[in-house]
């Protein structure tokens, strides 16, 4: 790219380079050494990536960028909101606390990635106004904005969404309008919700870009009313369901119409407290990969079955119990076919160490793995 693209390092000589041509500028300087940029510098500059923290946040006067990524900084300055242009902005400290009401200016942004800025707690509420960002990554250990759902053109958020209280506009009905979503979505803290009418609003089934869905439940609850009213969206490739609280067989109602027709995907983990879990092959034909973890109280795996289709699972290609402390039997009652698992090519049985009666015949099988099972 000749002039247009520079990279700086510690070893680097600035002299004789004519900074007006460049576009695209990597600074990759040693701690004891700053660099310092002309004044008339950045008419054509583009993308500035800086490794180090820049003298005077010299970045500010950069009005025509596009990208920016700032590494190492203590505060951000308001005059960020200088840099209308900006669609993509990338910040990695350890001792950022917080960013300045001024960055929700930033109008044509897309992209705003913090996830790095593990002491930044909460972020501007005026962010709300950033009404074209599509990619908002934080920490694990920053809030969510309030009133989130005003971002309507959000194509994923996070890595994972930590859910908030619903008076405090960080609940999960702020979902509600955010049908651009797509991808991985990942729900954290789903006991915080306490009203049917609010996952009602959320509106999952609406979010058909959605192909793989996280919901964990850190603690259990009583709003059984909640889970009865959970939808899922409908196009659906892959599930995990994570510390679901005690609701007798109120979550297969999840998949019992039917219509998730391309879930080939499904992991039921740490749900300590549910009793009793149907054969999941059997409601839902289309699943090629099923796991089963830490359920204490599951004595019997399958069971009686209502649905209308052939008992048997068509498509299941690996299969995997793991920790299930008190399953003690493992039973089909398909009559209708030969085997139950006629395509099963991995079974992995970990840490159940009281099953005494399980299926034997997997004439596809390639690899089984058994470990503390039945002793």
């Amino acid at each position: 790219m000749g002039k247009e693209l520079l990279v700086f390092s510690h070893v680097t000589s600035t002299e004789n380079v004519n900074l007006g041509e460049t576009r695209h500028l990597t600074v990759r300087l040693a701690k004891e050494r700053e660099f310092s940029f002309p004044e008339d510098f950045s008419k054509k500059l583009r993308t500035f990536i800086s490794k180090r923290p820049v003298a005077n946040d010299a970045w500010v006067n950069f009005k025509f960028i596009r990208v920016l990524h700032l590494n190492d900084i203590k505060e951000v300055s308001s005059s960020i909101c200088k840099l209308i242009l900006l669609r993509y902005l990338s910040i990695r400290s350890f001792s950022l606390t917080s960013l300045p009401q001024s960055i929700s200016q930033l109008y044509h942004l897309e992209t705003l990635n913090i996830e790095n800025c593990w002491q930044l707690k909460e972020l501007p509420d005026d962010m709300g106004k950033l009404t074209n960002l599509r990619h908002l990554y934080i920490a694990k250990s920053t809030k969510i904005l309030k009133k989130f759902g005003r971002l309507h053109s959000l194509w994923s958020i996070s890595p994972i969404l930590f859910l908030g209280e619903e008076e405090d506009g960080r609940g999960i009905g702020e979902l509600e309008c955010l049908n651009n979503l797509c991808g991985h979505l990942r729900i954290h803290n789903m006991e915080r919700v306490r009203d049917a009418s609010h996952v009602q609003k959320a509106k999952l089934m609406e979010k058909g870009k959605v192909y793989q869905l996280e919901m964990v439940w850190k603690v259990r609850n009583d709003y059984s009313e909640v889970v009865q009213a959970l939808e899922l969206p409908p196009n659906l490739i892959e599930l995990s369901i994570n510390g679901f609280p005690d609701v007798k067989l109120a979550w297969t109602r999840l998949f019992a119409n039917g219509s998730l027709h391309f879930l080939v995907e499904i992991k039921l983990l740490k749900c300590r407290n549910l009793e009793e879990i149907p054969s999941i092959w059997h409601i839902q034909p289309s699943l090629e990969t099923l796991e089963i973890s830490s359920m204490d109280k599951v004595k019997l795996l399958g069971g009686k079955c209502t649905s209308t289709r052939a008992l048997a699972a068509p498509r299941l290609k690996h299969l995997t119990l793991r920790h299930m402390r008190v399953l003690e039997e493992w039973v089909e009652n398909s009559t209708t076919t030969p085997n139950s698992f006629p395509f099963l090519e991995e079974l992995i049985v970990e840490e159940c160490s009281m099953l005494r009666i399980a299926p034997s015949d997997f004439p596809a099988v390639k690899e089984i793995t058994l470990n503390c099972v039945g002793r």
